[in-house]
């Protein structure tokens, strides 16, 4: 509802993983290509979205959709801080098809605060040498895509418009949204 997207809709996620966040997309009926870089990850998808012709995965890196190709919306599920901060932006805004939409899923620390992201760390370091922990909530990127700090599983949209500003922000929660 808050992408205001139609019944028709072509969406493309980027990251799917194992489909967790693609499933409640093909329930709706949207047609999608989800990618995903890690076959294995592509392997679960398969498995839990077999009943959905509606959704054709691939195993390929967003930076390597043809830049002929147009979507009505752009589907991230905590997949967005993995593409090159210097690029994403402007990736995102070519793969849009003008009126598209960019969705941005993703989870944050839950409240009370309990310091669980830093002691987990030091594991995190120990099992995957060079690793760093993704940045902290900055301000919006573009003044042409809203990014949001949310709860949990929320969900942020952005419309896409010709004059460069913003359109329909919104997002599933009150407390805490961009001011772009």
């Amino acid at each position: 509802a808050l992408a205001e997207l139609q019944p028709a809709a072509v969406l493309l996620e980027v990251g799917c993983g194992t489909g967790e966040a693609t499933i409640w997309f093909a329930r709706q009926g949207y047609r999608m290509l989800a990618l995903d870089r890690s076959s294995e990850m592509l392997q679960l998808a398969t498995e839990r979205l077999h009943e959905f012709p509606n959704v054709e995965q691939r195993p390929q890196d967003f930076e390597d959709v043809p830049p002929a190709m147009r979507f009505d919306a752009l589907l991230f599920a905590t997949s967005f801080h993995w593409l090159d901060p210097k690029t994403r932006v402007q990736r995102c805004w070519d793969a849009l098809d003008p009126a598209g939409a960019l969705i941005l899923l993703w989870h944050t620390h839950p409240e009370p605060y309990t310091g669980f992201h830093e002691q987990v760390q030091p594991i995190y370091r120990r099992l995957m040498p060079g690793w760093q922990p993704p940045p902290k909530h900055r301000a919006c990127p573009s003044p042409t895509f809203a990014a949001c700090a949310m709860r949990s599983r929320a969900m942020a949209c952005s419309r896409r418009s010709s004059g460069g500003r913003t359109i329909g922000a919104a997002t599933t929660t009150a407390r805490r949204t961009c001011a772009c």
